[in-house]
């Protein structure tokens, strides 16, 4: 496989897995119940699975392109950025305060303490999934690239 196919097909898959994760952790029954609208919370629930594909898809392709050898140190460092990356964001929506206008990122996910939530059930499990997909996906990638130099 090609470098930028690794790269989408892991934010893709990360997507999913985070929003599923994100589901779990904060069922939809719950926060679609509130006074605000449906479109909003959903708004929220895709923002956020969102930046968890991006940190995925970023942490894939700095650990493909950095750690060429290496399938081990690729799958470690890409599920340690991922963790470090998202616990940051999680703590910048939570006790910062920093919001996204016109949704609920910040009220469904990191009000209160609600970020720990975020930390340890959705950023810890992805992490790992991103992970064991980046260190598959670099045997894929960096497989292909030394059979095609030989």
């Amino acid at each position: 496989m090609k470098t930028l196919t690794c790269i989408i097909l892991s934010g893709v898959v990360t997507c999913a897995i985070a929003l599923s994760l994100l589901l779990i952790e904060y069922p939809w029954s719950i926060y679609a119940a509130f006074s605000f609208g449906k479109g909003e919370t959903f708004a929220a629930y895709l923002l956020a699975a969102f930046i968890v594909a991006a940190v995925g898809a970023m942490a894939t392709a700095l650990c493909l392109s950095a750690f060429r050898g290496s399938l081990l140190l690729c799958t470690v460092m890409c599920c340690a950025g991922m963790f470090v990356f998202l616990s940051l964001f999680a703590f910048l929506f939570g006790p910062v305060g920093l919001d996204v206008p016109g949704t609920r990122l910040n009220g469904i996910f990191f009000s209160e303490s609600r970020f720990l939530n975020f930390i340890f059930f959705v950023a810890a499990p992805a992490s790992i999934a991103g992970a064991a997909l980046c260190g598959w996906l670099a045997r894929k990638c960096i497989g292909a690239r030394s059979r095609s130099t030989n």
